[in-house]
Order: structure tokens, then sequence, then C-alpha cells
């Protein structure tokens, strides 16, 4: 009887849980008041989850649930707030008692057969196949556990594999893991963000490893992994942030206008998150300056492209590469404020350096500024010849010869 009801208040829960992911993915990102208020709701059920979990003996799942809920208390509280330390205690608390279970487990892994050390392998590779082996043995023993804390150890697996250049096992790995999870409306929070890692995961190893074999392009696999974190955190967690990022990085190179588009939608996001004078705005215009600049020389070398479309990438690479000699400014006007300020000669030498630093970088981009608007002069000048050119063709009749034998 008292399973069934802890059963019967988990999909309470479960479906309280759904109905604040819905309400918040629906909500302005503009309305952050609101936005925070639910993900402390969240926070809250989910403490109420992982209570149920401890009372159930699932002591990985309460492990993991209550490790959203600090993840969503440090968003919101910050670090230090009474909330937040007292669910670290708790973390602390269930980590004491799965030691016994990891003790049990080492004494297996000393039974285990490790590699054989050989001279083609490097002692960094050796150590990730030692570790490969550990995690194996984990998966033998934690067979009998939940699919999320299964899934959890094929993940760590896969990155060994990675490490060792072994992309084949390390795809196998990621790929078991995905299909130890539910799919369904009724999945629980920890199995969803255990497969957004695997996702991302999966694409990161496919991006390193193109003939890899996967089955998905990694932009795919992205898309999906940044869909579920914002549905379990919103847009504007630090979780999806850096997905986003990923996601926009992974288009370079292969998609000018999509990576423009997701490069854009992140600054949007970080500008929102962090304001205009921030390191991660500041990086992000730089990343864009870059794609705009290779924009314009994919345009440039495209015979069916204008000199008008290069003229406007190098253009917008600019307006970039100012946002981040803005930043950079500001950055070393406040440095040499606090340097002045600063009696500590050992401090003021370590600020000097990096003034000096932030001063070179500066430099470097007022030079590539100069740079491509010497480029774009250079476009504008072609541009007008090309414009005189086709007047000098012009026939007495007002027929452009010179248009007839470009297209012939």
């Amino acid at each position: 009887k008292s399973a069934k009801c802890l059963e019967k208040a988990h999909r309470y829960y479960t479906s309280a849980l759904a109905t604040y992911r819905n309400n918040l993915k629906n909500i302005p990102s503009s309305n952050t008041t609101l936005m925070n208020s639910i993900r402390m709701n969240i926070a809250s059920t989910l403490t109420h989850v992982a209570h149920l979990e401890m009372r159930r003996k699932e002591l990985f799942k309460a492990q993991q649930t209550l490790s959203q809920v600090l993840e969503l208390q440090s968003f919101v509280l910050g670090d230090s707030h009474a909330t937040t330390l007292a669910t670290q205690k708790k973390i602390g608390t269930l980590s004491n008692q799965l030691n016994s279970l990891y003790n049990t487990l080492e004494k297996m892994i000393d039974l285990a057969n490790l590699p054989v050390q050989n001279s083609e392998i490097s002692s960094d590779n050796f150590l990730n196949l030692f570790f490969a082996e550990k995690y194996s043995a984990c998966i033998d023993f934690l067979n009998s556990t939940t699919p999320t804390n299964l899934a959890q150890h094929y993940n760590n697996l896969a990155i060994c594999h990675h490490m060792c250049d072994d992309v084949s096992n390390a795809l196998r790995c990621l790929n078991e893991g995905l299909d130890l999870l539910g799919t369904g409306d009724d999945v629980s929070s920890a199995e969803l963000l255990q497969r957004a890692t695997l996702l991302s995961n999966l694409a990161i190893v496919t991006l390193h490893h193109p003939d890899g074999s996967a089955n998905i392009a990694p932009q795919t696999l992205l898309r999906q992994s940044l869909e579920i974190k914002k549905h379990l955190f919103g847009g504007t967690h630090p979780t999806a942030v850096a997905n986003l990022a990923t996601l926009a990085q992974s288009y370079q190179g292969v998609d000018y206008e999509e990576c423009v588009r997701w490069f854009k939608e992140l600054l949007d996001v970080q500008l929102e998150c962090y304001g205009d004078h921030s390191i991660q705005v500041a990086t992000t215009y730089g990343k864009l300056s870059s794609v705009y600049l290779m924009g314009a020389k994919l345009a440039n070398t495209n015979t069916t492209t204008t000199t008008t479309t290069t003229t406007t990438r190098y253009e917008a690479a600019i307006a970039c590469l100012l946002k981040v000699q803005q930043y950079q400014q500001m950055v070393l006007l406040t440095t040499t404020t606090t340097t002045n300020d600063d009696a500590n000669l050992a401090s003021n030498q370590h600020q000097h350096q990096q003034n000096n630093s932030n001063a070179l970088m500066l430099e470097h981009t007022k030079a590539a500024i100069g740079k491509i608007r010497g480029l774009v002069r250079e476009q504008q000048q072609q541009q007008q010849q090309q414009q005189v050119g086709v007047m000098d063709g012009n026939d007495g009749n007002g027929n452009d010869d010179n248009v007839h034998r470009v297209w012939l």
C-alpha cells in the first residue's frame, strides 16, 4: 500500500513539473521575475520528488534530482543562499550513503582485467584505457540500477573511448546510453537531462570525427539537446546558453546563413543575460565577425553573387569588431584605473603585464578593422569600375555590348 501511495504521489509531481515547464516555455524572456518564480516552483517540486526517491531507496535517482534542484537554486538565489547550501548538504549526505556501494565496486575493479601497457600507447591513453575498463566494470555492476544511472556510465565510458580516438566505441556507448532512456511524456527530468547530455556528446564526437558513421547530423543532435534544456531550465539558463553556443559554432564552414542565424540568437540571449559590456558578448561578437569574413570570402569567389553582398558582409564584420573594440577599451580603462589606485607593488606589476596584454589585443582589433575597411574600399572601387565599364559599353542604340559579352 505504501509503495502504491509513493507511486501515485510521484505521478502527481511529474504532472506538476510538466505544467510548470510548459508555463516557463510560454513566458516572455523579458519577464525575469515570473520566470525565476516558476524555476523555484520547479526546484521545490523536484525536492519532493527526491524525497520520494529516497523513500524508495533510489539513491542514484535522488542524487541526480537534487543536482537539478541545486542548479536551479544557484541560478536564481546564488551559491551562498541558505536554501542552496541546504541542498548542497543533502547531496553530500547522499554521497556518503553511496560510498559503501562504490567501495564494493572498487573491489570488483581490482579483480578486473586491466589492459596490458603497450609501447605504442602513450601514458595518457593508457590511463584513459584504464578508466574505460573501470567504467565497463561499473556498467556490469550497475545493471540492476536505474536506466538513467546506467546511461550516465555509458556516457563516461564514451568519453574515455573518445579521448583514446576510439570513435566507433564512443559512438556505440553513446547510442546504447540513449537507447536506455525513455522518450514518452512521462519521462523524468533526470532522464531528460541525461538524454540532453548524451545528445550533446554524440554531436561533439561526430563534429570531431565526421567520418565516424553517425546516422544523424551533429546540428540536429545539438538542436534536440537545446530543446530539452530549454524545457527543463528555460532558454536563458547557462546550460542552455552553452548548448546554443556549441550549436552556432557547429555551423561554421558548413552553412553560412544558419551559422549567422544561430550566432545572432546566441547574442540576443547573452545580451539579455549578461548585458552589452561583458566578456561573453564580446567573445560572440568576435566569432560572428569571423563568420561574416568567411561569408565575404565565399561571396567574393562565387561568380553568382554581387559585389554588394561581399561589401555588406565586410561591413557587418566591422560592426562586430567595433563592439569588441568598445569592450576592450572599457576593460583597459578599468584595469588602468585600478592599477593607479593599488599600492601593492607585486599586484601592480602583474596588472601592468595584464594591461600590456589587453592593449596588444586592442591594437590587433584596430588593425583588423583597418584591414577590412581597406577591403571594403577595394570592393567599392571594383563596383565603380564595373559601372563605368557598363556605361562605356553602350552602343548608339543604348544596348550594352559588355553585358551581352558577359552572358555569352
